[in-house]
C-alpha cells in the first residue's frame, strides 16, 4: 500500500545519495586524495535510477573528504550536495490495443491524456545526455519549464 511505497521511495533516494557518494569518493582516491590530503577541486556525477516507467534523478558533487576526522585545529567548512528528485513517471499506461504509450498532463481545469511520455522525464534525461541544452530564458514559449541544473565541466581535471 501507501507505506510501502514511502518506504520504497525513501530506499530510492537513500541508494542514489550512497551511489553517488561511493562513486565519487572513489574517483578522488584514485587520484590521491584521501580524508587526510583533502579534495582540491569538486567532484560531480549525475544518476538515473528507474524500472522503465518510474524514474529518479539525482546529482552529487564531492567538496571535501574531510569527514569525522578528530584531528584538533581542524575545522573543516565544507559540505557534499546530492540532490535527488522522483520518483517521475515516464508514462501512466500502455494501451496494448493500439499500441502507444499514455501519460497524463494535468492543467488547471482537467486532466488531459496525451498519446506521449513525460515531457519532463525526457527533459531531465536529455539534460543528462547533452551537454549545454538550452533551458529556460533560451527556450520557446510554447516549451515546458524546467529548473536548470549547473553545467557540469571538467576542465582542468587530470
Amino acid at each position: 500500500g501507501k507505506e510501502e511505497e514511502i518506504v520504497r521511495n525513501e530506499c530510492l533516494r537513500a541508494s542514489a545519495v550512497v551511489s553517488l557518494f561511493s562513486w565519487l569518493n572513489a574517483q578522488a582516491h584514485a587520484l590521491g586524495f584521501t580524508q587526510y590530503n583533502d579534495i582540491e577541486y569538486p567532484f560531480v556525477s549525475q544518476l538515473v535510477l528507474s524500472n522503465g516507467k518510474q524514474f529518479f534523478f539525482a546529482i552529487a558533487q564531492l567538496n571535501t573528504l574531510l569527514i569525522n576526522v578528530d584531528i584538533e585545529g581542524i575545522i573543516n567548512k565544507r559540505s557534499n550536495l546530492c540532490y535527488v528528485e522522483g520518483p517521475l513517471n515516464l508514462y501512466d499506461r500502455y494501451d496494448c490495443d493500439k499500441g502507444i504509450f499514455e501519460f497524463g498532463k494535468k492543467n488547471d481545469t482537467d486532466t488531459e491524456i496525451v498519446n506521449n511520455f513525460n515531457p519532463h522525464v525526457i527533459g531531465r534525461l536529455m539534460q543528462m545526455l547533452v551537454r549545454d541544452m538550452p533551458v529556460n530564458k533560451e527556450m520557446t514559449d510554447d516549451s515546458m519549464k524546467m529548473s536548470k541544473y549547473i553545467p557540469v565541466t571538467f576542465d582542468g581535471i587530470p
